[in-house]
């Protein structure tokens, strides 16, 4: 059972248990090189006792001005961000980062219903990940006013972006088929929306998507292949995850 904060002990409690100043005591946590190893082995078994785990998270961050933590908001669900390949090496990516700096990875799923996660996050920064242009929680995130950076999803902002022209690598690689000799074709897109859909992709689908990636992926591929009037000229088929 988690003890109760009346049944805790305070920094300076262990202090004045051990002999020593609060200084010595908070060295013990954040700075354990300044101490002798039986000094610090001696503060801990206090503290230990007394169900002291150390100053607390909230309180550092308010004296230093950092949580050493990133946040990485992610568009879907989150058991998803591992079972998508492309999310999966993304986040192993910013992960390493993180690591060679020191810092801690927070993941955040950006649905309406996490908005209060984000609000509240003690966190330095944010990564947006793949969020839908009118996701509630860019905004929420926005308004932190902490660094953020959009991937993969060219959002009409200020907020930094980084990503590649896909409308024009779509483009490419469509009409590197064509040069091939190649007639027939057929799309194959992740989701369009948040909405767990699974089908063909019509003329609506497509204008009301809410990922730009896609969209622009599939704008390239039928500026090459050509439009046919009113209907595709290619069948496209949309899948909830990307394999």
């Amino acid at each position: 059972m988690k003890p109760s904060l009346k049944a805790r002990g305070t920094l300076m409690d262990v202090a004045k248990v051990v002999g020593v100043s609060h200084t010595t005591v908070s060295n013990a946590f954040n700075h354990p090189d300044q101490l002798s190893p039986k000094l610090r082995k001696k503060i801990m078994a206090a503290a230990r006792s007394m169900k002291y785990s150390g100053p607390h998270p909230t309180a550092r961050m308010l004296r230093t001005g950092y949580a050493r933590t990133i946040a990485v908001v992610w568009s879907d669900l989150l058991p998803r961000a591992f079972d998508d390949p492309a999310a999966s090496a993304f986040l192993s990516g910013v992960g390493e980062a993180c690591a060679e700096r020191g810092l801690g990875l927070l993941l955040v799923q950006g649905l309406e219903k996490s908005s209060s996660i984000i609000q509240t996050a003690a966190v330095d920064g944010f990564i947006l990940y793949s969020i839908p242009k009118d996701e509630a929680t860019l905004k929420v995130a926005a308004d932190r006013g902490l660094p953020m950076v959009v991937i993969d999803q060219g959002i009409q902002s200020k907020i930094p972006y980084i990503g590649i022209d896909d409308r024009a690598a779509a483009r490419a690689c469509a009409q590197h088929l064509k040069d091939l000799g190649h007639e027939k074709f057929a799309i194959m897109t992740f989701n369009l929306d948040v909405d767990g859909y699974t089908g063909f992709v019509d003329e609506m689908r497509l204008k009301k998507c809410r990922y730009t990636l896609p969209r622009d992926r599939i704008e390239g591929y039928l500026d090459v292949i050509g439009r046919g009037g009113s209907k595709f000229p290619v069948k496209i088929w949309e899948e909830v995850v990307s394999s």
